[in-house]
C-alpha cells in the first residue's frame, strides 16, 4: 500500500508511522469506505463520509494539511 497509496505523505500528515497509516488504510479499503477513484487513486465511497471527515477537521489543522504536498513540491 505504500506506493499505491502514498504512505509516505499520509503518514507525515497524521503524524504516525507510516506502518500503522497503511494498515488502517487497507482496512478502510476492506470496509468499502474507500475506494478506487478514476485516477488510479483512491477517494471515499460515499460523499457523506467525506464530508463527516472533512467537517472533523478544524481550520488551522485543514490549512496545514493543505500546505505540506505544496512544501514537498517546491523540495
Amino acid at each position: 500500500p505504500g506506493g499505491a497509496s502514498g504512505g509516505i505523505l499520509p503518514a507525515r500528515l497524521a503524524d504516525l508511522p507510516e506502518d500503522e497509516v497503511e494498515a488502517t488504510f487497507d482496512r478502510l479499503v476492506r470496509a468499502h469506505m474507500l475506494v478506487r477513484g478514476d485516477d488510479a487513486g483512491y477517494e471515499f465511497a460515499h460523499g457523506i463520509v467525506r464530508d463527516s471527515v472533512y467537517d472533523e477537521i478544524g481550520p488551522a489543522e485543514r490549512r496545514r494539511l493543505h500546505a505540506a504536498p505544496a512544501a514537498d513540491a517546491k523540495i
